[in-house]
């Protein structure tokens, strides 16, 4: 409980992490109660990212989930133990790269189209209207091969699910 006042009192200077407030609204419930799943969860499920996800499995007694999303070396996917070869697809490889890059190190935030045009051709000169077609057709390649679940159109952007665990190989 102690900890717990010291973390809600650092956490005050730091307002714009809402995940934060959410591990923190989370534990204070398991400091109050030892039946708090369910209301964990709910909290949880009301902020973008990882942090406060495990955190709710962790209250609860849930094992952590192994991750589910690899990206390899090679610029493939594995997906729940399947490989989605990317191959020659080098465009195809850079957008899944920047997205899982993303979601790794900024779980729910965006990756904006231009960036994405310029992660999958990079140095070229498109124009405006040949450069949505080309990520429209990329990500639905993409949705295609099996990530339609895990590929979301979001406010300002394209994000992995950061319901997902993704790893990324060295």
């Amino acid at each position: 409980s102690a900890a717990l006042v010291r973390a809600e009192a650092a956490e005050a200077r730091c307002r714009r992490e809402r995940s934060l407030r959410a591990v923190l609204e989370i534990a204070r419930l398991r400091v109050e109660s030892a039946t708090c799943s369910a209301a964990a969860r709910a909290i949880a499920d009301q902020v973008a990212g990882d942090d406060p996800q495990l955190f709710a499995r962790l209250v609860a007694g849930d094992s952590v989930p192994q991750p589910r999303f690899r990206l390899t070396r090679a610029g493939d996917v594995v997906l729940d133990g399947t490989q989605i070869e990317l191959g020659k697809r080098v465009a195809l490889r850079r957008i899944v790269a920047v997205l899982a890059e993303r979601r790794v190190h900024a779980p729910g935030e965006a990756v904006a189209l231009d960036a994405l045009v310029a992660a999958g051709w990079p140095g070229e000169h498109i124009r405006a209207d040949a450069a949505i077609n080309r990520i429209h057709v990329a990500l639905s390649t993409l949705r295609r091969l099996g990530l339609r679940d895990l590929l979301l159109t979001v406010e300002h952007g394209y994000a992995l699910d950061p319901a997902i665990a993704v790893t990324i190989d060295p």
